[in-house]
C-alpha cells in the first residue's frame, strides 16, 4: 500500500520545423525535501522562481542563451519551409513559489500546432507521454503519412511531482544563495539537420522565521478501520500501522488502505475524517500568540473536516492539493482530489472556503455553504449549488 516518491518523465514529438520533425522532451524529477522546520524551530524554507534560461542549439550554428526575469510560461514555434509552413505555441503551467520543503505541486504542459503542407510528409506526428506513477498517455497523430493541406493538433499533460535531492535536480550556491533547478529540454528537425533547447528554471532558497516561541500541535488519533499507515517525517522505510491514541508529528505521511479510514483530533479541537485510498501529510504548531496553524497536503483521495473557528483563539486551516489550495474560513467542508484525473472537488457544508487555483491564471472563488466546485489546471472555478 505504501506510495511510491512520486517521479516523472514527459515526452512530446510534434512534427512541425526545421524540415519535418520535432521532437520535445520534458524531464521532471521529484523526491520529497528534507523539511528545514526542527522541533521549535527557527526558520521554514521556500523557493521561489526567480528566473528562466533558454538555450537554443541551432543546427550548423552556436548554441544562443537569453534569459527571462521569473518564469517563462509558453514559448512560440515557427518555421518556414519549401515544402511546409508551421506554428506551434508550447504553454507550461508551474508555480512561481514553492510554499515549503516537502509541499508537491503540479507542472504541466499543452502543445497546440498547426502547419500546411505542400506535398506529402513522411513522420508528422503530435504525441505527449508522462512517465511515472501513475503513468499517463496522450497523443494526436494524423498518420504517418499526412496529405497536403492543412493540419492541427492540440497535446496537453498533467503531472504531481517536487523537487529532488539527487542529480536530476541541480543544487548549487551563488554570491550566497542557495539555488535549485530543473529543465526541460527538446530538439528539432530530422536526424542530420537537429536543433535543440534548454529551459532551466531556477528557484532561490529563502527562509522565513517562525518565532521561537512557536511549539508543535498536538495531533491525536480518535479512531482507525481497517489498514491506516503512518511514515514518520514521511520516511517510508520506518511505517507502521496506527492505532487510537497515538500521536501524529509534522510532516508525517498517513496513507489509508482499501475500505480504510482515521479519525485525527487537532489541538484546536478541529476532527479530520481521513477516508479510504487518501494520501497525506500532515503540519500543525503553535505560534507564539497561541493561534494553531495546520496545513494538510494531499496528494490523492478525501478528507472531511469540522473546523473550531474560536473566537478566543484564533487559527489558520489550510488544505492542499495538486491543483489549488482551499483556505478555510467556516467550520465543516470536504476535499477529494484524483490523481488520475487531477480533479479536486470541494464541499462546503458550513462557513465558507477559499479556493485558490495552483494555476495563477484562473481566479480564485470562495464557496459558501452547500456549495462544490471542481478544481483542475485548466479551470475556470464553476460553483454549484448542491
Amino acid at each position: 500500500m505504501r506510495a511510491s516518491t512520486l517521479s516523472g518523465e514527459i515526452m512530446a514529438n510534434l512534427n512541425v520545423s526545421c524540415g519535418s520533425t520535432l521532437r520535445m522532451s520534458f524531464l521532471w524529477v521529484a523526491a520529497l525535501l528534507i523539511v528545514a522546520l526542527s522541533p521549535l524551530a527557527s526558520a521554514q524554507t521556500h523557493y521561489k522562481l526567480v528566473r528562466t534560461e533558454v538555450t537554443k542549439h541551432v543546427a550548423g550554428g552556436q548554441p544562443e542563451t537569453s534569459r527571462v526575469e521569473g518564469g517563462l510560461k509558453s514559448m512560440d514555434i515557427n518555421t518556414s519551409q519549401p515544402s511546409f509552413t508551421s506554428t506551434g505555441k508550447l504553454s507550461i503551467s508551474i508555480p512561481d513559489r514553492v510554499e515549503n520543503d516537502q509541499q508537491t505541486f503540479s507542472a504541466s504542459a499543452r502543445l497546440d500546432a498547426s502547419w500546411n503542407l505542400k506535398s506529402t510528409v513522411y513522420n508528422l506526428n503530435v504525441g505527449v507521454n508522462l512517465i511515472g506513477s501513475p503513468k499517463t498517455v496522450g497523443k494526436g497523430d494524423p498518420g504517418p503519412w499526412p496529405t497536403a493541406g492543412s493540419h492541427s493538433l492540440s497535446v496537453e499533460v498533467a503531472m504531481e511531482t517536487s523537487f529532488a535531492a539527487n542529480g536530476l535536480v541541480r543544487k548549487w550556491s551563488e554570491g550566497g544563495k542557495n539555488y535549485r533547478s530543473f529543465v526541460i529540454s527538446g530538439h528539432t528537425g530530422v536526424v542530420q539537420t537537429l536543433s535543440g533547447f534548454n529551459i532551466t528554471y531556477i528557484y532561490e532558497e529563502t527562509k522565513s522565521e517562525v518565532k521561537a516561541e512557536a511549539r508543535p500541535g498536538r495531533v491525536e488519533v480518535l479512531a482507525v478501520v481497517g489498514e491506516v499507515e503512518l511514515s514518520p517525517g514521511g520516511d517510508d522505510s520506518q511505517a507502521y500501522n496506527l492505532k487510537p491514541g497515538d500521536r501524529i508529528n509534522r510532516w508525517d505521511r498517513i496513507v489509508t488502505g482499501m475500505d480504510s479510514s482515521v479519525k485525527l483530533r487537532f489541538e484546536d479541537g478541529t476532527v479530520v475524517d481521513v477516508s479510504e485510498l487518501t494520501d497525506m501529510k500532515v503540519l500543525c504548531f503553535i505560534d507564539a500568540g497561541a493561534a494553531v496553524q495546520t496545513r494538510l497536503w494531499i496528494r490523492g483521495g478525501e478528507i472531511s473536516a469540522s473546523v473550531n473557528r474560536s473566537v478566543e483563539r484564533p487559527s489558520s486551516f489550510d488544505v492542499k492539493t495538486p491543483t489549488a489550495t482551499c483556505g478555510v474560513r467556516g467550520t465543516k467542508f470536504t476535499v477529494r482530489f484524483h490523481k488520475q484525473t487531477g480533479v479536486a472537488t470541494v464541499r462546503v457544508t458550513e462557513g465558507r472556503v477559499e479556493v485558490t487555483p495552483v494555476n495563477p491564471s484562473i481566479q480564485p472563488v470562495t464557496l459558501a455553504p452547500g456549495q462544490s466546485a471542481e478544481v483542475t489546471l485548466e479551470g475556470p472555478i464553476r460553483p454549484s449549488n448542491e
